[in-house]
């Protein structure tokens, strides 16, 4: 600056061509750029008040670069980094020198590109970032100025600048149309890229722009529906009309968004009607995608904006252009919520819809099948938005319902029962009250769809007001009186919301005037049960007295069985109301036509004595004159259990005696001479409640069955004393032989319910056994009123005599007696006596091993029966012994020496394999039932390892003996997944095979699947999985077969952290790979662990219900591609996926930014990324930068 004299004067603008000429001479004497001084002075000039000298300064600058003096950088970022401070005067001159010197680089970059090279921009939002882009970081505040040069260069007068400018500006243009701040004022770059739109650059960059337009905001939403409506203005209906259809699905799709923000699209709709009228016919599968999403729109439609979309749907359904009965249907399930509010819609709007609802239900009067509509390949613009890739994939699934006759809708619906998960997305929720209204499918298949949304009714209490109309017209117009009857069942579930309430109500009054009242009794109470509220309505019904409408037995039936319900459930609450019916239903109905109602009156009554609602031993007083002389056989049931509550309340009261007495001596009555073999057997399981010398006593018994008991060889009189004594043992022995055949089994089970009172209360000293002593011949250690101790004393008596003067049937139920397992051992015994029982037959055998088994852990002599009746076992001999023996195994197999258990095991899985393997292991085979039982050998606690060891060798052995899709390999892989993970290993697991037989991998693959699903020894169960995934990256053949059960396990799978850490875990293992992509193995293992990756995505986001079957994914890649970008966004609104939403982004750019990712994946990546633009981590600036407009 020494050679510019004191008087330079800044200001004037003369001065800046001196100091322009002293920079040339200067770059011109070999000075570098940073040491020329009189930069800063021209830098000085461009911030002077006055504008001329500004304008010369900044222009100077640009002359600068383009005679090489000073590099284009260099001048961007000083021009750059004066524009916060500036004036508007001085912004505006700065910008104008920073856009000519953007363009000189523009022009400079075109003149160096050859014939056939296309120009590309260097610059980025983040990285690399555009000088626009940082003009507007720095100084968002005079945006409009700015964005009116950039639509000034956009209509250049230099036709290749004007090409290449929206490439050069492509950055800018994102970032400005992209970010929420800087929208508002995009309108004038919108329109100027309309203008030019026949550019293909342009039309690229359009396209890109609505990829990445939000409506997750009320601002994004309104200026995206602004632009979508620009465009379809700006377009040729008859050169365009694909495009303006596809824009149309998306304006639909921004239109119900602004519904959800409470905001009018009355203009998206005037635009989509006035567009559909324009242009020439779209195809039948264009409009049923356009219906699907219209039939959401119906769900969200404010009243003024009715009449609007009518208009539309009644123009698509009046010309016959959608013939899909499920469309229609979802259509109509819309309609019909607003039809129930006709004072909320216009009347023009109203009569719109009574004509397409009544358009559609002649047309499915007429039931004629619907024509396959013409499959458009799938639209371009379903990646701008996943509603519409949704909206395509029901729309092709309901045209394959109506191809295969329906039947592919029993598919649909148990593939979504599999889940079991209700969290539906809207359409599909949709789809499925299509559905439920349709009239062409099966009654096995409706019934089905109606529990699948009585569940979603019952979860999401939301939906149940929403569907509560929809169910309602059901209802109304169904014909079938079984479907009519089932939906009345279903309809109190929706009482769950309470302002449902009311319609329910209103619909049980309309129907307790004319339909049966024994089904108005049913539905009140079934509402009562979901709705406590509502009990007074269900108490009117049942104080209604009978109005001959209908049978009246049949009419006291229901009463009473309502009146138990609501005992059992709320007796304290109702019980004390409803005693006055109860006397009157018992009162009416005493003739035999009253049995079954007087029964249940008496459950009731019993369920009030249980819960101390009503006392017990006035109830029977007041009983007790009525039933005295009661033959009928279901009220005597009902009576006598109602009598085993009476022990429960047990005092010391002369009242209860006196009950206890009447009520046991009527029990004996009916066990000694009734001829009801029924009635017989309740009697001895309410005796069963009375605990002998407890509650029953010597005195109770009959006489017939008393043994008197013997003191010094006398026999003693039966005084007052000794009646009140405990019942001597063999009174039960004598009960047994005295009793009626058939009715023996009933006794023993008596006879064991009093062993088990009386081993309950056995202390530690019973079974006190002195050391090296053997085990005892008899129980000396009980009383002599044991009944434990008479019955064995009995067969030990028995065991005696020879085998044909014994009487089988008594020794048979005997032994029944004391084979129950009880809550405590036996007493030890010496138990060598059963062997005696053995040879009689397969029933005493039976109880002997039962008895065996459940001693042996106590008793030697017990396990040493036991051992040698396997040691000689033949499972050849009796098939009977083999199916007991069979259950038994997991209960002896640890408790066995290991040499015999082996050997029987080995025998026995032999012979029942071979013999299943002749019958073609049919259902229910010799093998089937050892591999249930091995199944629980595994499942039981505390099992020795050696006994593990026999049956994991034994069915490791018979992997390969049976086919991959029968139904023993099933039950096989079920035992599998029981063993221990070393041995699942060893079995299933290719790194220890010597070689790799496809079947076994097969076998092997669905095996671990398996596994997967239902065993959880792992930290993360998918962990099965990677021994069979890395073998199947050489198998390419078999590769459809691994994805197909992939599918069908992910989408099953529950746990959503566990299914995120390991398809994580695939994707680091990708990026390993990535870093030696060179080798051609490792490339086609990236492409395998890839589509392992998409598969494992698309199913376990339930994504592939939509689709046709699990195999479209599997064995069609094209296919998982496509859906693979609304599979992820429908994974993301899940909690613990949305939480990782940045590690999701992070993972997918990468894929994409990776050049050795096949092309087809890396698109694959990027529409993903797109698809999720609305979600809630777009809305940090850091990260939609780094996605917006993104490319290799």
């Amino acid at each position: 600056m020494d050679s510019v004299d004191s008087s330079f004067d800044l200001e004037n603008p003369l001065c800046v061509r001196r100091v322009y000429k002293l920079i040339v001479n200067r770059q011109k004497e070999g000075k570098a750029v940073e040491n020329i001084k009189e930069i800063e002075l021209l830098k000085l000039q461009c911030k002077v008040t006055n504008v001329q000298t500004c304008v010369l300064g900044c222009q100077a600058f640009v002359s600068l670069v383009e005679r090489g003096v000073v590099e284009s950088g260099t001048v961007l970022a000083v021009m750059v980094s004066l524009l916060p401070k500036s004036t508007f005067e001085q912004y505006s001159a700065l910008i104008d020198g920073i856009f000519n010197v953007l363009l000189f680089d523009l022009k400079r970059d075109i003149a160096k590109m050859k014939s056939n090279q296309k120009y590309k921009s260097s610059y980025g939002l983040k990285t690399q970032q555009h000088p626009v882009i940082a003009i507007i970081d720095k100084d968002p505040v005079r945006l409009s100025y700015l964005i009116d040069k950039i639509v000034g260069v956009c209509d250049h007068p230099d036709e290749k600048i004007r090409d290449e400018c929206v490439e050069f500006l492509r950055p800018a243009l994102l970032y400005i149309i992209c970010n929420p701040e800087t929208l508002p004022h995009s309108d004038s770059i919108w329109t100027s890229l309309l203008t030019h739109s026949a550019n293909s650059r342009t039309s690229e960059l359009i396209s890109e722009i609505l990829s990445w337009s939000k409506i997750s905001s009320p601002g994004t939403c309104l200026q995206t529906s602004i632009f979508l409506i620009k465009m379809l203005n700006s377009l040729s209906p008859t050169d365009d009309s694909k495009l303006m259809r596809d824009l149309i699905l998306y304006l639909v799709v921004v239109s119900n968004h602004q519904l959800i923000y409470g905001m009018n699209p009355t203009r998206n709709f005037q635009c989509i009607r006035k567009v559909l009228t324009s242009i020439p016919e779209p195809s039948e599968n264009y409009y049923n995608v356009l219906l699907v999403l219209l039939s959401n729109t119906l769900h969200q439609i404010s009243p003024a904006n009715f009449v609007d979309i009518m208009e539309i749907i009644f123009d698509i359904i009046r010309k016959g252009c959608c013939r899909n009965k499920y469309i229609q249907n979802m259509v109509l399930d819309g309609i019909i919520k607003w039809m129930t509010h006709p004072d909320f819609i216009t009347p023009n709007a109203l009569s719109i819809a009574h004509s397409i609802v009544k358009t559609i239900v002649e047309r499915d009067d007429n039931s004629a099948q619907s024509a396959p509509a013409i499959k458009d390949p799938k639209l371009t613009v379903t990646n701008y938005h996943p509603d519409i890739s949704v909206a395509y994939d029901i729309a092709h699934l309901t045209e394959q319902f109506e191809e295969t006759n329906h039947k592919n809708v029993f598919n649909f619906i148990d593939t979504l029962n599999t889940r079991g998960d209700l969290n539906l997305n809207k359409q599909l929720v949709s789809l499925l009250r299509a559905i439920f209204l349709s009239k062409d499918i099966s009654i096995d298949c409706w019934f089905k769809v109606y529990q699948l949304i009585l569940s979603i009714v019952i979860s999401r209490e939301e939906s149940a007001l929403s569907f509560l109309m929809t169910f309602l017209y059901k209802l109304s117009t169904e014909p079938c009186p079984e479907v009519q009857l089932e939906l009345l069942r279903g309809l109190p579930y929706f009482a769950t919301r309470k302002e449902s309430i009311p319609f329910i109500l209103n619909t049980f009054d309309l129907l307790s005037t004319g339909v049966n009242i024994n089904v108005c009794m049913d539905l009140y109470a079934r509402l009562w049960k979901i709705e406590d509220r509502t009990y007074p309505f269900l108490h009117k019904l049942l104080c209604a007295p009978y109005d001959n409408k209908c049978s009246e037995f049949e009419f006291y039936i229901t009463k009473s069985m309502t009146i138990r319900d609501v005992c059992i459930a709320k007796p304290s609450q109702h019980g004390t109301d409803l005693v006055p019916i109860l006397s009157h239903i018992l009162n009416h109905c005493s003739s035999e036509e009253g049995d079954v109602a007087t029964a249940i009156a008496l459950d009731a009554i019993t369920a009030l004595c249980e819960s101390n609602t009503v006392s017990i031993l006035s109830t029977w007083k007041v009983l007790s004159g009525k039933f005295r002389q009661e033959k009928r056989i279901a009220s005597q049931k009902s009576l006598f259990k109602f009598f085993s509550y009476i022990p429960t309340f047990h005092n010391a009261s002369a009242a209860y005696e006196n009950v206890v007495d009447e009520v046991l001596s009527h029990l004996w009555f009916f066990i000694t001479r009734s001829d009801c073999n029924e009635l017989i057997k309740a009697a001895l399981e309410a005796l069963g409640h009375f605990q002998p010398g407890k509650v029953m006593y010597f005195k109770h018994i009959p006489q017939q069955f008393q043994v008197a008991t013997k003191l010094k060889g006398k026999e003693l009189e039966i005084t007052d004393g000794l009646a009140w004594q405990a019942v001597p043992g063999e009174c039960w022995i004598e009960l047994l032989k005295g009793i009626k055949p058939k009715c023996k089994a009933y006794v023993a089970d008596l006879i064991s319910d009093y062993i088990e009172f009386e081993i309950a209360e056995y202390r530690s000293g019973v079974y006190n056994l002195p050391e090296h002593m053997p085990e005892p011949k008899k129980l000396l250690t009980l009383g002599s009123g044991s009944t434990l101790r008479a019955v064995l004393n009995f067969l030990i008596k028995q065991s005696r005599f020879e085998n044909n003067s014994i009487d089988e049937l008594l020794i048979i139920n005997t032994l029944r007696a004391i084979s129950r397992k009880f809550s405590k051992p036996i007493p030890p015994l010496d138990w060598s006596f059963l062997q005696c029982f053995f040879h009689i037959g397969f029933q005493t055998r039976k109880y002997c091993i039962l008895i065996a088994t459940n001693q042996m852990e106590h008793s030697g002599t017990a396990k040493r029966l036991l051992e040698n009746f396997l040691i000689d076992f033949e499972p050849n001999c009796f098939e009977e012994d083999l199916l007991l023996l069979l259950g038994l195994l997991p209960v002896v197999s640890g408790k066995m020496p290991t040499q015999v258990l082996k050997v029987f095991a080995e025998k026995v899985a032999i012979y029942c394999f071979k013999e299943s393997q002749i019958n073609g292991f049919s259902e229910g085979c010799l093998f089937e039932k050892f591999l249930e039982n091995v199944k629980y050998v595994f499942t039981q606690k505390n099992q020795e390892p050696e006994a593990l060891d026999i049956f994991t060798l034994i069915i490791g052995r018979y992997m390969d003996s049976m086919e991959l899709d029968s139904r023993i390999f099933q039950k096989y892989t079920e035992v599998v997944a029981c063993l221990h993970p070393r041995s699942i290993d060893g079995l299933t697991s290719p790194t220890t095979w010597w070689e790799v037989p496809v079947g076994k991998l097969k076998k092997a693959t669905v095996i671990r699947c398996y596994l997967a699903l239902n065993n959880r020894i792992l930290d993360n169960p998918l962990s099965w999985l990677d021994p069979i995934v890395d073998v199947f990256v050489g198998q390419k053949g078999e590769h459809t077969f691994l994805f197909q059960h992939l599918a069908a396990t992910l989408y099953a799978f529950k746990s959503d952290n566990h299914a995120y850490d390991w398809i994580m875990d695939l994707f680091r293992q990708i990026q390993i790979l990535l870093a030696d992509s060179g080798n051609q193995t490792n490339n086609e293992k990236i492409s395998f662990l890839v589509d392992v990756c998409v598969v494992s995505i698309v199913a376990f986001s339930g994504y592939i219900v939509i689709l046709e079957e699990f195999t479209a994914i599997a064995s069609a890649r094209n296919t998982r591609i496509m859906v693979f970008p609304q599979s992820v966004n429908l994974l993301l609104e899940r909690a613990f996926w949305k939480s990782n939403e940045a590690k999701v982004l992070d993972i997918f750019y990468a894929m994409y930014k990776n050049n050795s990712i096949p092309e087809c994946y890396s698109n694959m990546f990027k529409n993903a990324i797109t698809c999720l633009r609305n979600k809630p981590c777009f809305e940090s600036k850091n990260i939609w930068t780094k996605y917006v407009g993104m490319r290799k």
